[in-house]
């Protein structure tokens, strides 16, 4: 792995006793993970003069170099092995950024587990046209994580997603022992940055520190706050206050920003700026100039179809599925709404908090970093509980049971369950699972002919694909330099 720092000497810097000169227009490689045992390698911009000011306007360059240091955040693939050095990519990209004094929290070099929560923080000096603060980086992981996964899930009982406050938390302590320690005075700004989990906590932890100055060391101020947020979930509620500094970088195709769900209350603090998607204007050459910084390792996927059940003959239960293209009315980021209007109306917050969190955490932390596709197990798993919940063509099909006898719904689903596991050779907690399972099945049972299209549509594994894809910082890395006029 080779990070790279145009225009910058390593030697004279480390040497001079001259006050180090502000940093302009430096163009600076990182690494991030991508396959098994795969770092890649790409560049951004970066330049003191991002944060000038108080942050409270949206910075397209900053919002790249920001994406940057979301994914310098996560586990490194290269070493996954090694967990002393699974925060290799961020030590590498503080140090080309010259921030001193870094602080990884113990998350980075221990086997994840769920409610971990992995981050960076360093801090440098800043004396620009007229300014004079310090700069307090934050890194948090958001990728290459495991079982931490499943805290994206845990609402808990409190307004706010338990799951993203509880790290942001962790966090918010360690910030503050890092600036009691290293006896930082004066003005500070913060940066913050993260990607999907670790967008969601950034964004509750931004908040918090937006709320900071009352416990801030004497003679010191809060000057500045630039948090960059990217595929953020909600974990935030209403609030009258203004939150400046904060933004949430989304894909309108990616599902995760959906969670929390809105209809329960949840939100993102501060301003949401979305990616390009069918249906605005100019998509097409919003996406011909995004795929010039698509990184050449990635692979893309499959589109995503909506698919449409036509029935051919009705006494025989022949049909055809029919793809239909996406347009404006639909397309991806309709469908992941429609989603959401099934959740929220079949379950309130209450109802999945006591029925469905303790299944939905115990089914992802099947996540594994360790191996080449660390989704595949989960992947293998929705599957077969879709076959196993509505598939026409299973024998096991959940709905067909629950149509015909209640009885035999209820004595079939655990053991289908533990049949599963030993098949795919996974270990979950079956009880939970089928407490999950039960419910959700029962709502399908009840819904399934009049929304056949939905769940067709639902549980094609190619559409799931596409759904993941969504996701892909790659993407989303490409389509934020797309915007970024260092690259016009």
């Amino acid at each position: 792995m080779n990070v790279f720092v145009k225009g910058y000497n390593w030697l004279k810097d480390l040497f001079s006793l001259k006050k180090r000169r502000p940093i302009h227009d430096l163009k600076v490689g990182f690494a991030f993970p991508f396959s098994n045992n795969t770092d890649l390698e790409d560049e951004f911009y970066y330049d003191d003069d991002y944060f000038l000011g108080d942050g409270s306007k949206y910075n397209p360059s900053l919002a790249t170099a920001s994406m940057a240091l979301a994914m310098a955040s996560f586990s490194s693939n290269l070493l996954r092995k090694d967990l002393a050095k699974q925060n290799v990519n961020l030590v590498s990209l503080f140090n080309s950024l010259r921030f001193t004094k870094p602080y990884y929290s113990e998350d980075y070099f221990k086997d994840t587990r769920v409610g971990g929560i992995a981050y960076g923080i360093a801090n440098k000096k800043v004396k620009n046209k007229g300014e004079k603060y310090t700069l307090i980086a934050i890194g948090v992981r958001g990728a290459n994580y495991g079982k931490e996964w499943a805290s994206n899930f845990y609402l808990g009982d409190e307004p706010e997603h338990a799951g993203f406050k509880q790290a942001a938390s962790r966090i918010y302590e360690d910030v503050d022992n890092y600036i009691a320690d290293n006896k930082i005075k004066g003005p500070i700004k913060f940066w913050i940055s993260g990607f999907s989990r670790g967008g969601g906590v950034s964004n509750v932890l931004a908040f918090l520190l937006d709320n900071y100055q009352a416990y801030l060391p004497k003679k010191s101020s809060l000057a500045g706050m630039f948090a960059y947020c990217f595929a953020a979930p909600k974990g935030g509620v209403s609030n009258s206050m203004n939150n400046k500094g904060i933004y949430n970088i989304i894909n309108p195709n990616d599902s995760i920003p959906k969670v929390a769900f809105g209809e329960w209350g949840y939100i993102r603090y501060g301003e949401d700026h979305y990616l390009p998607y069918i249906g605005d204007e100019n998509f097409e050459y919003s996406v011909q100039k995004a795929d010039k910084f698509v990184h050449p390792a990635y692979k893309y996927a499959e589109p995503f179809h909506f698919l449409h059940v036509k029935i051919i003959n009705i006494f025989r239960k022949g049909k055809r599925v029919e793809k239909i293209n996406q347009d404006k009315e639909h397309n991806q980021a309709t469908f992941l709404d429609s989603v959401e209007k099934f959740f929220t109306k079949s379950f309130n917050k209450d109802e999945y908090v006591k029925e469905l969190q303790d299944g939905v955490m115990e089914m992802f932390t099947l996540v594994d970093p360790k191996k080449e596709d660390p989704y595949s197990d989960l992947m293998k798993f929705f599957i077969s509980i879709k076959e196993a919940i509505f598939a026409s063509n299973s024998k096991l099909s959940l709905v067909r049971k629950a149509l015909s006898s209640s009885t035999e719904w209820d004595k079939e689903l655990l053991p289908l369950l533990e049949r599963i596991c030993t098949s795919l050779r996974i270990k979950l907690d079956c009880h939970k699972m089928a407490k999950m399972v039960g419910p959700i099945a029962s709502t399908i049972k009840k819904d399934i002919t009049r929304n056949i299209d939905f769940y067709t549509t639902f549980g094609n594994p190619d559409n799931l694909k596409a759904l993941l894809a969504a996701h892909d910082p790659i993407i989303y890395f490409a389509f934020i330099k797309a915007e970024d006029p260092k690259y016009k």
